[in-house]
């Protein structure tokens, strides 16, 4: 899962901020949320989703915009995380493997 970034300015993106950012995306996208501060170990910033799909090649996702800071820094990105990598495993139903083998087995006749 990752990010696919369209625009940036400032310094580069590290991999403690892209990181930062896909979750943030999947925060908002569950909980319905807008706006969504973030805070990395030494930056913060403010994510924003701007409610609208964008595709870049074979990629197609939702599009946020975020401004990460810190004393040093100001970086500004524009960003796709694909619907695929916006939905978890959270929303799956794990089965006991015993719930399987506690069943007669089918007849075939």
């Amino acid at each position: 899962m990752k990010i696919f970034c369209l625009v940036s300015s400032g310094l580069p993106l590290s991999d403690e901020m892209c990181d930062l950012l896909h979750a943030s995306a999947r925060t908002m996208v569950h909980k319905d949320q807008p706006k969504l501060r973030i805070r990395g170990s030494n930056f913060e910033g403010l994510v924003i989703s701007t409610g609208q799909n964008a595709s870049l090649g074979t990629v197609a996702g939702a599009v946020f915009e975020a401004t990460l800071e810190s004393n040093v820094f100001v970086t500004k990105v524009k960003f796709i995380v694909r619907t695929a990598d916006l939905e978890g495993l959270e929303q799956g139903q794990w089965l006991d493997v015993g719930e399987f083998g506690d069943r007669p087995e089918p007849s075939l006749n």
